[in-house]
């Protein structure tokens, strides 16, 4: 199970870091209850921007404290997805809203929508395949998943351990030195 949250429409209503605070509140309990299911992952998405310029200030300040929580939680089961840093570059002014990618004042056209699919799907494909029950990855499925992390630029797969070392290390927010095996 991979829940989405998006907390855009509430920041929008109400900017003000009150509000940030109540979302990132909301966003704690949905992390807290993922952890206790087994087999379920939850991606956090950054807050989407409007014409307006009411998100942001706010909207900066989320991402910020959404990336922290996730960082926080230590797990592979928690990822974030910061499209709004990553592909909504903010202007001189500071907005992140483009006509480019956005066919009305808050939504996103195709190509914006394509754009939040891939980074998507990059985050998906960081996912440990553990999380969902089904084990070390082998043979054809390691080519396939290579392939398409290829196309999306997202780390390769070399095997369920090495995808755990990776991810392990870019959650922590240290690196933990390597252990070597001898062979004999």
């Amino acid at each position: 199970v991979v829940t989405i949250c998006i907390g855009s429409n509430d920041l929008r209503d109400h900017p003000n870091t009150e509000m940030a605070r109540k979302l990132l509140g909301l966003f704690k309990k949905l992390v807290d209850g993922i952890l206790l299911i087994e087999n379920a992952a939850l991606v956090l998405i950054s807050p989407i921007p409007d014409q307006w310029g009411t998100t942001d200030t706010v909207g900066d300040y989320l991402t910020a404290k959404m990336r922290g929580l996730v960082l926080s939680t230590r797990s592979e089961k928690m990822q974030f997805c910061n499209f709004r840093e990553k592909r909504l570059w903010a202007d001189d002014k500071g907005s992140r809203w483009t006509s480019e990618f956005f066919k009305d004042d808050k939504h996103l056209n195709r190509e914006g929508a394509e754009m939040l699919a891939d980074e998507l799907l990059k985050v998906y494909m960081n996912f440990p395949n553990r999380v969902f029950g089904k084990g070390p990855v082998k043979g054809k499925d390691v080519v396939k998943l290579s392939n398409m992390l290829k196309r999306h630029n997202a780390l390769p797969i070399y095997g369920h351990d090495a995808r755990l070392k990776l991810d392990n290390r870019r959650n922590s927010g240290w690196v933990q030195p390597a252990k070597r095996r001898r062979r004999r």
